[in-house]
């Protein structure tokens, strides 16, 4: 009796063993690492990058001229008119509270004094409000009799009486006006804090550069006319290419994204792409997205959807890999401090993503994850002549909307799973040492209550940290990584910017899985380079880094590498 196998049969069968055979190779081509992911983590699939942003350019140079406030000029022949006084009344002062200015004024009373003293005093109680904040407002000694030992200073607290808007704003003028008009509408005494907030509101705006000029109201005491200078770029557009790229989709590849401002008034869009050079094939990725502004706080709400593709080479070229990642997000942000000392911003989204890794056509490993995130992004600058940023940022995965289930066969890590905690920290401060010597030390952590699916992993090397080796060299569940750099800025007298730097950098990861990565992996590089602002809208930054601790997975040894990027602005 024959046997008899259906053709669709035929082809699963088929397909299986095709499938077995090239996962055993795979294995013995890409290593022993594979025993617990679907791919070197430099060849995985990547959630797209939902953040496209334009390279840090020159810091702005909006902000606030405010003339300098006018002492309470002393008569002539003040400081030698002898004076005794046992009380100093203090008219208008409605910011500070009762006996707020009875130490200063205690110090020219029951003694013998100059009238000189009595205008000093009334410099000593403008400076106390400038401290505070209040720049407009300024004491003075006005034209009296003293006669029963009785002196009076006058508080003109200042405000805004009104504003003028010059320049281009694009779609955001009546945006702009609504912030200025903030600070007009009760005529009440402004402060420093409140000038800074809503003009770096107005810089916040897409596109928008703003400056802001104070002058005195004619015929208003205490008034100021708040004159705001405004400069418009619809369009902001970048170019990069860089060898950052591993061997699986070629070292060089090329990164560009725009930012379409005034798309409505408080909006703007958002799209960014980056593309293989070896073969488009190798590495694709498109972003786009749409933020608007909402209310007169700062508050952005937004969008982001992005998707990648890859058909990465190298060890696996024969298995026919591909690759791809979707991923849609939603998120809001709000600006709880904002001014120039400091910023912090409160941040919310929810995530959704896929990844999927296929060989020889058939279905290698897929995770589906939806996350939700708080957290929380600080800047400051010091007197010290430092700035920090410190960002926290809390995850939690949920088990919404067809999400992975622990029980999946072909997850992108066997023990990892879609429903997690995780906590992630990164610090950063930047100090002056000395005249041209600068100094960044740079700190990144992660810390989760469980084992991970990849594309949340905390991952080692590329350009932040671990610069001697691939992006995501090394990936664990929980990490730490430090990087101290050196920057000494060229003295050039005209043409480009210079700056020579050297860095040490060092990181560590582990699993919460214990069959791997039990007492954990660490990496390490250093080197140095130089970053150039060739033009305005041109940079370079040429780096040589040296691997330590254990050899460039790709390369198989540790020699020192070169690293190239150049960014064109538009």
């Amino acid at each position: 009796m024959g046997i008899t196998i259906s053709s669709r049969r035929s082809r699963n069968a088929v397909h299986r063993l095709t499938a077995g055979t090239a996962m055993l190779v795979l294995l013995a081509l890409a290593g022993p690492a594979l025993a617990q992911q679907s791919l070197p983590s430099a060849a995985e699939p990547r959630r797209p990058d939902l953040t496209p942003t334009l390279p840090p350019a020159a810091p702005s140079q909006g902000g606030i001229e405010i003339a300098p406030a006018p002492g309470s000029a002393p008569v002539t022949g003040a400081a030698t008119m002898p004076l005794t006084l046992n009380r100093v009344v203090i008219e208008g002062a409605g910011v500070f509270g009762p006996g707020a200015f009875d130490d200063l004024t205690r110090g020219i009373t029951g003694r013998p004094i100059t009238l000189a003293d009595l205008f000093t005093t009334a410099d000593a109680i403008t400076a106390r409000y400038r401290e505070a904040g209040w720049v407009l407002t300024r004491a003075v000694v006005p034209a009296q009799r003293i006669s029963d030992g009785t002196a009076t200073i006058r508080i003109v607290e200042g405000f805004i009486a009104r504003t003028v808007v010059e320049g281009d704003a694009g779609p955001h003028k009546d945006r702009i006006q609504a912030y200025l008009d903030r600070l007009t509408a009760a005529k009440q005494p402004v402060n420093i804090h409140d000038l800074e907030r809503q003009l770096l509101l107005a810089n916040d705006l897409p596109g928008v550069r703003a400056r802001a000029v104070l002058s005195p109201a004619p015929g208003q005491t205490g008034g100021s006319v708040l004159t705001v200078k405004l400069e418009h770029d619809p369009v902001q557009a970048y170019a990069s290419i860089d060898n950052r790229g591993s061997e699986y989709t070629g070292p060089w590849r090329l990164l560009a994204g725009a930012v379409f401002n005034g798309a409505s008034d408080g909006g703007r869009f958002l799209i960014s792409g980056v593309t293989a050079l070896r073969d488009t094939d190798d590495q694709q990725g498109l972003t786009l997205g749409f933020d608007q502004l909402v209310g007169t706080e700062g508050t952005v709400l937004g969008i982001r959807a992005g998707v990648q593709r890859g058909q990465p080479g190298y060890t696996l070229a024969p298995l026919d890999v591909s690759t791809r990642a979707n991923s849609l997000s939603l998120h809001a942000a709000h600006p709880l401090l904002r001014s120039r000392a400091q910023t912090l911003v409160l941040e919310g989204e929810f995530s959704a993503y896929e990844t999927r890794t296929n060989f020889f056509g058939q279905r290698f490993a897929a995770d589906t994850v939806r996350t939700l995130s708080l957290g929380a992004d600080f800047r400051s600058v010091d007197r010290l002549g430092g700035s920090n940023h410190l960002a926290l940022r809390v995850v939690r995965g949920l088990d919404v909307f067809n999400a992975t289930s622990d029980t999946a066969p072909n997850k992108s890590r066997a023990a990892g799973s879609a429903e997690f905690t995780r906590m992630a920290l990164d610090a950063e401060r930047v100090q002056v040492i000395s005249g041209p010597f600068t100094a960044r030390i740079a700190l990144s952590a992660q810390i989760a209550d469980k084992a991970l699916l990849a594309s949340e992993e905390f991952k080692l090397g590329g350009a932040t940290f671990g610069r001697g080796f691939d992006d995501g060299e090394l990936s664990g569940d929980e990490g730490v990584a430090g990087s101290l750099e050196l920057r000494y800025a060229v003295p050039l007298r005209a043409g480009p910017t210079l700056q020579l730097y050297g860095f040490y950098d060092h990181g560590k990861v582990w699993n919460d899985d214990p069959v791997t990565l039990l007492d954990g992996v660490e990496l390490a590089s250093i080197g140095g380079g130089l970053r150039a602002n060739l033009t305005d809208n041109l940079s370079a930054d040429l780096q040589v880094a040296k691997p330590l601790r254990r050899d460039v997975a790709t390369k198989g040894d540790r020699a020192a590498r070169f690293f190239a990027a150049f960014t064109a602005r538009f």
